[in-house]
């Protein structure tokens, strides 16, 4: 089976430590996998991916769609080895990781022959299925087409809200490789760290963080703090996050980092990983976090499975400063508690969201979807 691996700008940025290890589960099943990113992220994105990496070239509109995805065609049959003058089809599956790079996706698959699997992992993008499936019916000859969710939440909130959905919803729960090792209890008597993961939606939410975390600088002044840059520069321009932090007091613990995400391991060596919005974004860092042995506090959200109060996670439920407080003090506090937590949350990671569970779920949908590219 050969694969393109598409992702639009910001997935290939965040999310490539999750697509490396996708690739090479699927490379070690036998699938011949190409990744696809914007040409601007070649030099950032290249060292870090094992399969082939090509760039392909952004664009608005439905002048250039075509051309853009007939040069990118030939790219990946250049990449894979193979003539894309073919007669039988030489691609099976184009996956689109970033709603921006879906109808590029749709197109490469048109030209190809291939079918089409969309990835979905958040709030947005499943308005943005939803809009896919919508547009899709009563159409003719569009590829074979399915949507591969993140998590079984969101399987079921792409289900509830298009009844009649014309596109078949593959459950494709996001994995990690769990550490062996045993983190040391935090030690009120040394520094203690925790880095802000940020989506940059919810300002509301992210202040009332910055609020609680005000209340406990006062009182612990070993508290370190680093906040995803990436993602306060999304919130009024970052402009928020350091005005607030600025009247707070507390501007001078708090450090911004940028390619939280995309360069994470840094971030798995602090004492906690805070995420104040619940918007229904998967982030493969917070697994990473938890199979890392990093005490997890986050705001609770319905779309996200793997955050389960007491098990994987302590959770915030109505997200007040107060809440945040109290949720992150009762770690610092208590090394048993804490101690514990991450040792159930690393063994949820090992037993459900492991990356060789992810691989299979993706390859049966694959399978499924080249059955359907065979009966049309």
């Amino acid at each position: 089976m050969r694969t393109l691996i598409l992702a639009d700008r910001s997935f290939a940025l965040r999310e490539q430590p999750m697509l490396s290890r996708l690739e090479v589960g699927l490379a070690g099943e036998g699938v011949r996998v190409v990744q696809a990113v914007p040409e601007e992220c070649l030099p950032a994105v290249s060292p870090t991916v094992v399969s082939p990496v090509i760039g392909y070239e952004e664009g608005m509109g439905r002048l250039t769609r075509r051309g853009r995805a007939r040069r990118l065609a030939a790219a990946t049959a250049a990449a894979m080895d193979v003539s894309s003058s073919l007669e039988e089809p030489w691609l099976d599956v184009v996956h689109c990781f970033g709603y921006p790079a879906c109808d590029l996706a749709v197109e490469v698959a048109r030209q190809t022959g291939a079918a089409v699997a969309v990835e979905v992992w958040s709030g947005e993008t499943i308005v943005r299925a939803r809009e896919l499936m919508v547009a899709r019916a009563g159409r003719a000859g569009e590829p074979p087409a399915a949507l591969f969710a993140a998590g079984s939440a969101v399987a079921r909130e792409i289900g509830g809200r298009a009844a009649a959905a014309t596109l078949p919803i593959e459950v494709t729960p996001w994995g990690v490789h769990a550490s062996p090792m045993q983190r040391p209890p935090i030690d009120l008597a040394g520094p203690v760290s925790a880095a802000v993961l940020l989506d940059g939606v919810d300002a509301r939410a992210v202040h009332a963080l910055l609020d609680g975390l005000g209340d406990l600088a006062a009182r612990y002044p070993n508290l370190l703090l680093f906040f995803d840059a990436d993602g306060a520069a999304r919130l009024r321009g970052g402009h928020g996050v350091w005005k607030r932090a600025k009247a707070l007091g507390i501007l001078d613990r708090l450090s911004m980092v940028g390619s939280m995400e995309g360069h994470r391991e840094p971030i798995l060596h602090v004492d906690m990983l805070l995420q104040p919005e619940a918007v229904g974004a998967h982030h493969s860092l917070t697994l990473d976090a938890m199979a890392a042995g990093v005490a997890v506090v986050a705001r609770e959200d319905a779309l996200v499975d793997h955050l389960i109060d007491g098990r994987t996670a302590s959770l915030v439920r109505q997200g007040t400063a107060e809440e945040w407080s109290a949720a992150i003090e009762r770690l610092m506090k208590d090394p048993q508690r804490t101690q514990s937590l991450r040792a159930s949350a690393r063994e949820y990671v090992r037993e459900l969201r492991s990356a060789m569970r992810h691989v299979e779920s993706v390859q049966r949908g694959y399978e499924r979807l080249a059955a359907m590219r065979a009966a049309v």
